[in-house]
């Protein structure tokens, strides 16, 4: 009697009925036990007491679930719940929105109609006419669209006439087309979307491209997730003039200092070259052929342990089937710029360039045998790409390689009693090939340090010994004259002299740094630090016993007698701003805040050859140089919309520039960026500290422009000036929607033009 009569009030109030709530103890939310309440401005229950109807900001709760409408009828007997007018609820993280809904409170199934659900992670929206609650997380539905997208019609959706949505798995859809705005493009018999909140495998969306060499592309990637630890992506790139070159891509990363990234291509090429005239006009230049149809790259890199968190090992992978493949498929998400990207983004090691006929191959595995000693085994293959076809064969490949290379080297350790360090390279490497002579040499090259330090100067001197036995394998291919056994000596020393110098300089601001409101924003450069390091070092390194094996002519010494003398200047600036000072939420003041920035950097380097004044031979090709060029750096980065960097080597013996190297970057409110370029060499043929330098000229600009949130442009242009020959241009433009988006990128040098376009639809096919 006193709920009927509160409610007859119109007052707001909660209902425990028998049947909504056998008892009303504060118990864990979402437990079953929960009771549902509701809340209302006008409840009513009839006489038999088996029904309830409440209207008016209906709100019914339980836990973290919530109904809420105009109107609401329950049925005690049926526990169902029918509500309408304005209806929407929250029901296990999912929102609901419809003209009307019935469920029933105990198995909390039921359904919605002429209404819509929008999950939340992903964040999908499911509108139909009738949506059926099936389950505590899983609806089923008849002639319903699903989209990420806000308005209506929705930029683009999937209608389905018949589909099972679970909020933890897979949906599965019946009779789908897909609708930009509301027209059909693609029709699915079948289609399976997933929904979940972790990664999950599935198909991602596709790829266009379009090759003036190659023809029309399509890269289709589907993503398997493995585990936890480990996924893998698989994809076919159908090429209508090349064929169909499958793509798989695996992943793993089994702890939090160990992961591996590793790529596969195969194709079978529908273009062969017999002759170099057959060979496509950028490589038929190169002396070489490809007449292989079977085509393939693996390259890969792990970083990790082996079994023992004490050993850890590394892995570089790089094999291709021909010298021209890196070279054809350098585009596009799995081609070779983007591999040399990810391999630098995730492990800092680059791979070999894709004009380099070796590919090198590692397997390296250490071991810290105390604090300062360490073990090292190395494996390293180079694989001679253009001995897989007709060029030669691989019997006659020189190409050598390290099967293994042992290490222990000793860091530095200090000599009891003494300002002496002393440490150690020790190394024992087979050197095998399978054209010409192989063998064995074990290295040891001990070294003593002394560092040096008093109030002004600092000095580190270093001299070793480099001791090195060969073994020269009898294979009945030795060079003539190559002895079974050699052995090799050679001396060598480093000596180094600087010091560091500053003085700090006060400038008077133009306007009041104090720390009152008036002049909140105020700002202004307060000192500047000029710091100066002059250097010399000598390094000294004999050639006595160069008569190396042939096959570890990588071994030769290359005798050294020299002076490097250097002078960098560094300036640091302090600049002073008023701004407002915050504890939390509130303004508590104002405060004088200081930043510090290296703004310019000016290094002279330049050696002195004590070797070439005594040098005897060769002078009418290499009169005497004793001075090498030049160096002069120059980093100017006053602001962060500025950067100058620029690399000069002038040669005081020819009194012209030899090399240059430039890049002036500018910044604009991070909404407009941009780059310029410039590359020199002078052309040498007989210079001794640069022999046969080609000639090079490259001019190299480009930028980005954030024209809002959701449109970016690109461009690149890079020349060679002295050759007017047209590099690389390209053009990018990305769009970011609320609910999908796409880059479309144009390449194009001087013999081949691509086109490529991605599409992204948020939440499909997008990230799993």
């Amino acid at each position: 009697m006193i709920i009927l009569f509160l409610a007859s009030l119109g007052l707001h109030l909660f209902i425990h009925h028998p049947l909504l709530a056998e008892q009303d103890p504060v118990v864990k939310a979402g437990s079953q036990d929960i009771p549902w309440r509701i809340k209302a401005d006008n409840i009513e229950v009839d006489k038999n007491q088996t029904a309830l109807l409440a209207t008016g900001q209906v709100s019914i709760t339980k836990g973290n679930n919530t109904l809420n409408s105009d109107y609401a009828y329950y049925n005690w007997e049926t526990r169902e719940m029918y509500l309408r007018d304005n209806f929407d609820a929250e029901m296990d993280s999912v929102l609901l929105k419809a003209e009307q809904a019935q469920f029933d409170l105990k198995t909390e199934k039921g359904w919605i109609k002429q209404g819509n659900i929008s999950l939340r992670d992903p964040q999908l929206i499911l509108r139909g006419d009738k949506i059926s609650k099936t389950g505590r997380q899983k609806y089923a539905f008849s002639n319903a669209n699903i989209t990420a997208c806000d308005g209506d019609p929705p930029v683009w959706s999937i209608r389905s006439a018949q589909g099972n949505v679970p909020l933890n798995g897979y949906a599965s859809l019946w009779h789908t087309k897909f609708l930009i705005k509301d027209y059909p493009v693609f029709y699915f018999p079948y289609l399976i979307l997933p929904i979940k909140k972790e990664q999950q495998s599935g198909f991602l969306l596709p790829n266009l491209s379009s090759s003036s060499r190659d023809g029309i592309g399509i890269t289709l990637p589907y993503y398997y997730m493995i585990n936890s630890e480990q996924d893998m992506t698989l994809a076919a790139n159908i090429i209508n003039k090349r064929g169909t070159r499958l793509i798989s891509e695996y992943r793993l990363v089994p702890d939090p200092e160990s992961k591996g990234l590793f790529r596969f291509d195969w194709l079978k090429d529908r273009i062969t070259a017999d002759t170099e005239t057959e060979e496509y006009e950028k490589f038929n230049n190169d002396g070489l052929i490809r007449d292989n149809s079977n085509r393939f790259w693996l390259r890969g890199k792990y970083n990790g342990f082996l079994g023992d968190t004490q050993w850890r090992t590394r892995l570089d992978l790089d094999m291709v089937s021909d010298q021209n493949y890196l070279r054809e498929f350098d585009y596009g998400r799995y081609g070779y710029d983007s591999s040399q990207n990810d391999f630098l983004d995730e492990f800092g090691r680059d791979i070999n360039d894709k004009d380099s006929i070796l590919r090198e191959n590692t397997w390296i595995i250490r071991k810290m045998i105390s604090n300062n000693a360490e073990f090292e085994s190395r494996v390293e293959y180079n694989q001679n790409s253009s001995t897989f076809n007709q060029n030669y064969s691989n019997d006659q490949d020189p190409t050598i390689q390290k099967f293994p290379e042992l290490s222990l080297n000793v860091y530095k350790n200090k000599i009891q009693g003494t300002p002496f360090q002393w440490e150690a390279e020790n190394d024992l490497t087979y050197y095998w090939r399978r054209s010409g002579n192989k063998g064995m040499k074990l290295n040891a090259y001990p070294s003593i340090t002394l560092p040096l330090n008093c109030k002004h100067v600092s000095s580190i001197l270093k001299a070793g010994w480099e001791e090195a036995l060969y073994y020269n394998q009898d294979t009945g291919k030795k060079s003539a004259g190559e002895k079974e056994f050699i052995t090799r000596g050679t001396a060598s020393m480093h000596a180094s002299l600087f010091s560091n110098m500053f003085n700090t300089f006060e400038i008077e601001p133009n306007t009041e740094l104090l720390a009152q409101k008036k002049y909140s924003g105020n700002a202004a450069w307060t000192k500047i630090k000029h710091s100066i390091r002059p250097q010399v070092e000598y390094e000294y390194q004999s050639s006595e016993g160069n008569d190396v094996p042939e096959f570890a002519l990588q071994d030769t010494r290359i005798s050294k007698n020299k002076i490097t003398y250097s002078l960098t200047n560094s300036f640091t600036r302090k600049k002073s701003t008023v701004v407002p000072q915050t504890e939390g939420q509130q303004d508590t003041g104002f405060k004088v805040d200081t930043e510090y920035r290296n703004f310019l950097l000016l290094d002279l380097e330049q050696s002195y050859h004590i070797k070439e004044s005594h040098r005897d031979h060769q002078l009418s090709q290499y009169p005497r140089r004793r001075f090498s060029d030049i160096r002069a750096r120059l980093i100017y980065d006053p602001a962060s919309f500025i950067n100058l960097e620029t690399n000069t080597w002038f040669s005081p013996t020819i009194g012209e520039l030899t090399e240059q190297e430039n890049i002036l970057n500018l910044n604009y409110r991070n909404r407009l960026a941009g780059y310029l370029g410039f590359d020199y060499q002078k052309g040498l043929d007989h210079y001794i500290h640069r022999k046969n330098q080609s000639k090079l000229s490259i001019l190299r600009l480009g930028g980005e422009w954030d024209l809002n949130n959701q449109w970016t442009f690109r461009i690149d242009y890079s020349r060679d000036l002295d050759q007017s020959d047209l590099l690389e241009r390209s053009l990018g433009i990305d769009y970011t929607h609320q609910c999908w988006g796409f880059d479309l990128e144009l390449t194009q040098d001087s013999h081949e033009t691509n086109i490529s376009l991605n599409v992204n639809l948020s939440e499909i096919g997008e990230h799993f």
